[in-house]
């Protein structure tokens, strides 16, 4: 059985909001049974939720399970607290500064039962 992945991508600049929807678009690209595999929380300001709600219902829209926290909140440790509270097995940071390609994702999208195998 495939594990699932949770995905906590955290925004909180504005000049930096812009790296995370190509991202997320790359994310998208992934195979149709990588996309099942996981889901994606994003973490963001007040200030910002605007410029996130119609990038996530596009997503949506296009199959990705993504939602934004409601908890919008600049404390690190409470954003970081809420992301490991999580029914995924599996949780991974992504933040604002990072990005992968689909085909990166694709890789460890499918490479998680890995983590199962014991030898």
């Amino acid at each position: 059985m495939v594990k699932s992945l949770q995905i906590n991508l955290f925004s909180m600049s504005e000049p930096r909001v812009r790296m995370c929807f190509p991202n997320l678009r790359e994310l998208s690209k992934v195979t149709t049974a990588n996309l099942s595999i996981f889901k994606v929380k994003v973490y963001t300001i007040p200030n910002l939720l605007n410029k996130w709600e119609e990038v996530v219902e596009d997503l949506s829209k296009k199959g990705m399970n993504i939602s934004i926290s409601s908890l919008l909140t600049e404390n690190y440790m409470d954003r970081t607290r809420d992301a490991l509270n999580t029914e995924s097995p599996y949780s991974c940071r992504l933040d604002d500064d990072i990005f992968m390609s689909s085909h990166v994702w694709d890789y460890l999208l499918g490479s998680l039962s890995k983590l199962e195998d014991p030898t």
